[in-house]
């Protein structure tokens, strides 16, 4: 091979091309020029495929790329030589130059046929740049999705810390209003209707009461409040409070109330959806401030898909389905984002005077019903809260309750309550109907009492909320001791939340705060008079 080496550069019987024809310098050096620069060209374009398939090396169809600069380079030192042959004719060394420029053409063109069919399904630039914006799209509703997942988690979170805070602080509470208005209605039982000291524990106890109605706010707010659920018509229900959510709002205020009579019922407590409703209106009556304006009140019943319950309060958004919703809408100053962020925070409020619990209660009262809160409002455009219940529910009428006539009844009864104010006004109230009154401070004492003489007990009074073994805990173990024992329980929660816990059984619930009469009554409707 290396013997024919010296042959390609042999120029014997060849004259050079400026001696070939009739060539002007001028004509000679335009092919020279040209077939070099063509050269240098050539040599170019496959260094810089070279560089691109070496830092790229994902880049499909490679081995063709590797050809087409060996066909690109092999053209550029045949036109190199071209340029070298008006000086010395290596016609020989061109002709195996053009060979192998033909023999690497070729392969270029075999190696590019099979390919032809791949390139063609290869997506277009317009194809490219359509599925990259849709990923770019893609990618942007993902990250709105994440962002507002999070935005729901953080609501979530927030909302179940502070529910759980109100929650402990209203049964802290309900313990200690239960003594108030115990001892307070057994304090003015002892005095005569004439005493000079009457009138103030009719005062105290108003007081009292009142405060209780702040801590069932506070239930409320964390879903633990006490719910009498029956079926609920909410335009009979809408319509009742008319005259008295006329003379709740202002003159200025233009109070407009539509409601549909065809909607169907929903399973609630009527009392809390009458406060729901109270406080929206009032809120809106409100928001108009100095201002004339108008508030409307609207129900009805329509189907919200999953879209629509997108940015609901609570966080945790219904199923999709038919909903009743109340809709209170007014023309007031509206709400910024930064007090929408916060409008449903107990304690916050933008009045100058309140304790800021309103709208707290009525996400709670809302959530509890399963159901939802939308909320549109932007500065100077007005506010409007779409209450979302879901129809249907299997609620029974409650039955009326007439007063219960004066009675006794015979027996022993254990309290179980490590509050001892509580435990005492139990004894008092229980022995003036009768009862002999044992009374033990925490669950284990209670378990231990009663397993000395089972049988002894007409019932038990017991709380829910003790050290060392739980109410839950001692309703076990005095089951176990008298399967059919009766047991009053009572705690600052709700029914509902400790009935979860309890389960079937001779079991009546009693809510904090209590009084006396509220106590006997319930122990009545469990034992009877005896």
């Amino acid at each position: 091979m290396f013997a024919v080496l010296p042959g390609l550069f042999d120029t014997t019987g060849f004259p050079p091309r400026w001696s070939c024809g009739n060539w002007s310098e001028a004509h000679g050096w335009l092919h020279i020029l040209s077939d070099l620069g063509i050269f240098a060209a050539y040599f170019a374009i496959p260094c810089v495929l070279v560089y691109f398939v070496r830092k790229r090396a994902d880049v499909p169809f490679m081995p063709v790329f590797w050809l087409f600069a060996a066909f690109i380079l092999s053209c550029g030192i045949g036109h190199a030589i071209e340029a070298s042959l008006f000086w010395n004719p290596w016609y020989r060394l061109s002709g195996v130059v053009k060979l192998v420029t033909a023999l690497v053409s070729w392969a270029t063109v075999l190696a590019l046929i099979p390919l032809v069919p791949k390139a063609l399904a290869l997506p277009g630039l317009a194809r490219v740049n359509q599925q990259l914006r849709a990923e770019i799209e893609r990618r942007e509703r993902a990250e709105e999705e994440r962002l507002r997942i999070e935005r729901q988690m953080l609501q979530a979170q927030k909302l179940e810390s502070l529910g759980v805070l109100a929650g402990g602080i209203a049964h802290d509470f309900n313990n200690l209003l239960t003594c108030v208005l115990g001892y307070t209605e057994l304090a003015r039982g002892e005095l005569s209707p004439d005493s000079p000291a009457a009138p103030l524990l009719a005062h105290a106890e108003t007081g009292a009461r009142r405060a209780a109605e702040l801590t069932n706010q506070m239930l409320a707010y964390s879903g633990r409040g006490r719910f009498a659920i029956e079926p609920v018509r909410l335009p009979e229900l809408v319509a009742s409070m008319g005259r008295l959510l006329q003379v709740s709002v202002p003159k200025k205020c233009e109070l407009t109330v539509a409601a549909d009579p065809g909607v169907p019922p929903i399973a609630a407590d009527a009392a809390q959806v009458n406060q729901v409703v109270m406080n929206l209106v009032l809120n809106g009556a409100e928001a108009l401030g100095e201002a004339d304006g108008r508030v409307t009140v609207r129900v009805g019943v329509a189907h919200f898909g999953a879209a629509e319950l997108v940015g609901t309060f609570p966080p945790e958004s219904p199923a999709p389905g038919a909903f009743v919703f109340v809709e209170v809408s007014d023309t007031g100053c509206g709400m910024s984002e930064e007090t929408k962020a916060k409008m449903f925070d107990p304690f916050f409020t933008t009045k100058f005077t309140g304790r800021g619990l309103g709208l707290a209660a009525v996400l709670g009262i809302v959530r509890a019903h399963k159901g939802a809160i939308r909320v549109d409002s932007a500065p100077g455009a007005g506010t409007t809260f779409k209450v979302l219940f879901p129809v249907g529910g299997d609620g029974e009428p409650l039955p009326s309750r007439a007063p219960a006539p004066a009675w006794r009844g015979s027996g022993a009864v254990l309290v179980i309550d490590d509050e001892e104010p509580v435990r005492e006004l139990a004894r008092a109230a229980l022995a003036r109907a009768g009862y002999e009154v044992e009374t033990a401070a925490d669950g284990r004492a209670g378990v231990d009492a009663f397993a000395r003489a089972p049988h002894r007990f007409t019932l038990v009074l017991l709380d829910m909320t003790m050290p060392h073994l739980s109410g839950e805990e001692v309703l076990r173990e005095l089951r176990r001791l008298r399967p059919d024992v009766p047991v009053l329980l009572t705690s600052g929660y709700t029914e509902r939340a400790v009935r979860a816990r309890t389960g079937p059984g001779a079991v009546l619930f009693l809510p904090k705060p209590f009084g006396p009469e509220e106590l006997q009554t319930k122990v009545r409707e469990l034992v009877g008079a005896g």
